[in-house]
């Protein structure tokens, strides 16, 4: 193989790599306590920095346990922050509706927006 091939396929793998992948925007809400039970582990406590996928983003469980990275992309009012949180996929989100794509664990959703205003569209990412 010669070099200008080799180095094209390295590009091509390092752009499509997952940590690099371009994020997605959503509009995320916020859910209260309690976390457990959840559709991924059941009654195994994953702590309080968690997140609900609904509808389509939920893909039948293939979430459970990755990291989703949120970062608030609101208009700057909504936005306590442009420092992106993370949180584990636990679960489905049954009360996903009215524009909502996911929900956070209130302690999530706190550190990006402010719960007074309900939800906030986002830019995420799962790895």
């Amino acid at each position: 193989m010669d070099q200008k091939r080799a180095v094209m396929i390295v590009v091509m793998a390092i752009l499509s790599s997952p940590s690099l992948a371009s994020a997605t925007e959503a509009v995320a809400g916020f859910t209260t306590p309690a976390y457990t039970p959840s559709t991924c582990f059941g009654k195994e406590n994953k702590g309080d920095m968690i997140a609900l996928l609904g509808g389509s983003m939920w893909n039948n469980g293939a979430y459970c346990g990755k990291t989703i990275s949120v970062t608030c992309i609101d208009e700057p009012r909504r936005c306590k922050s442009s420092s992106p949180v993370d949180a584990i996929v636990v679960g489905y989100c049954s009360n996903c509706d009215n524009g909502i794509d996911f929900r956070l664990s209130d302690e999530a959703f706190d550190q990006i927006s402010f719960e007074s205003i309900r939800h906030a569209e986002v830019d995420y990412v799962i790895q």
